[in-house]
């Protein structure tokens, strides 16, 4: 029997257009019903992703911040902060990307020091809390990311500035054609999922999961049925489970009801 249902968000559950399936609020409250966990699990920030579902009235449970963050039934259960050095070199290093606004992210909020018009739309989409400083370099507590974000020069950054020059404490993960996001080692969607698990002794083969990016491949690998829509790259595919429809044709949605509908015709 399926326990938990995790899913990424952009690219995966929701549209090109960032926007909600319908019905999902009634989906998720089949979920709760049937004493499941819809657990949403992205590299945006917890605020977010609240705001993301602020009109959905069903119990979600979060992951955010490619697990740095994980928040269950109203509490944050889960929460890994980077060390102050790490954040300061980050932040220095970089300063070497190309077309790039280097954001750092608390619990509480984000901060940027360039306000560069031509990243607004990706800014407000992502970060509902967000704040311009003189000098990133003085907001170093409390930091559980630090992240690039690059319309033109991402994965040039990623290769060039970024793989090759972090502490051994740190990694880095291209969690989207724009963004890179840098955290402590060890902190991704799987261990956060991983957590929920052990909480309620579920095991893999419980746990139903979707992505489409290389911030969602631990998450992909956990359970037994690691699923990865259509529109990911070729990499994501060869991880998965199966390969179900694209973010646009309400894939995971589809695969959630299949699951449901199947165990309920099971138990007749």
């Amino acid at each position: 029997m399926i326990k938990i249902f995790s899913t990424d968000m952009d690219g995966t559950l929701l549209d090109n257009n960032s926007q909600l399936p319908p019905n999902i609020e009634k989906l998720i409250s089949k979920i709760n019903d049937q004493n499941k966990i819809f657990i949403a699990a992205s590299g945006r920030t917890l605020s977010n992703l609240e705001f993301k579902f602020k009109d959905v009235d069903a119990e979600i449970t979060f992951i955010s911040d490619n697990g740095a963050i994980l928040k269950h039934k109203g509490e944050i259960v889960y929460i890994n902060r980077m060390d102050k050095k790490d954040v300061l070199d980050t932040i220095e290093m970089l300063k070497a990307a190309d077309d790039s606004t280097t954001v750092v992210i608390t619990p509480e909020t984000a901060y940027i020091e360039n306000d560069n018009k031509a990243h607004h739309e990706h800014l407000k989409e992502y970060y509902t809390h967000l704040t311009l400083v003189d000098d990133l370099r003085k907001y170093t507590d409390d930091v559980i990311k630090v992240t690039a974000l690059s319309p033109t020069k991402s994965h040039e950054n990623f290769n060039q500035v970024v793989k090759d020059n972090l502490s051994d404490r740190v990694y880095a993960v291209e969690a989207g054609k724009v963004w890179i996001d840098i955290m402590n080692r060890g902190v991704n969607k799987a261990e956060a999922l991983q957590h929920i698990m052990n909480m309620y002794n579920i095991d893999k083969d419980e746990v139903v999961s979707f992505g489409d990016y290389f911030n969602d491949l631990e998450m992909i690998k956990l359970p037994k049925y690691g699923f990865v829509v259509a529109n990911a790259p070729a990499e994501m595919k060869k991880q998965a489970y199966e390969v179900i429809d694209s973010n646009e044709e309400l894939s995971v949605v589809k695969t959630i009801e299949y699951f449901l509908n199947k165990e309920a015709t099971l138990s007749k």
